[in-house]
């Protein structure tokens, strides 16, 4: 009877380790793709899809221009700023609380939502469905 007990309290042990394990290991996960956010990134460029049109890549070229010097900064409070040059100073053009979906595959701000296609040490990538993705280069 005694040793019955024993295994018991040995299982319940396990059980709360391994669920602590797996707590820890899902926030972990959680926290690193706000942590690759942290930080300032500057517009790059777009990645057209392959089968775009000529006239919508022309219509995409000019949102490329106007995004030309767009730079969005996030901190580690949940925090964004865009800024863009406009008359050779560098302005807060938006900013706000950042918001990723639960499995961090969707990132959403003021006038800018995608999901994250790469997220490194040196680019972010978002795109939505039929149109281009938009690189970001870590500043």
């Amino acid at each position: 009877m005694h040793r019955k007990g024993f295994h018991c309290v040995i299982r319940i042990c396990l059980l709360l380790f391994f669920f602590v394990f797996l707590i820890n290991t899902l926030s972990a996960q959680e926290t690193n793709v706000r942590k690759k956010l942290v930080g300032s990134w500057m517009y790059y460029n777009l990645e057209y899809p392959k089968d775009m049109s000529a006239k919508e890549k022309k219509e995409s070229a000019k949102a490329a221009s106007m995004n030309a010097g767009m730079l969005l900064i996030f901190t580690d409070d949940g925090k964004y700023k865009v800024t863009a040059l406009q008359n050779n100073k560098r302005q807060v053009v938006a900013s706000g609380t950042f918001l990723l979906s639960e499995n961090d595959t969707y990132l959403k701000i003021n006038g800018l939502e995608g999901y994250i296609a790469d997220l490194d040490k040196q680019y972010l990538k978002l795109f939505l469905p039929d149109r281009p993705i938009m690189v970001f280069r870590k500043n």
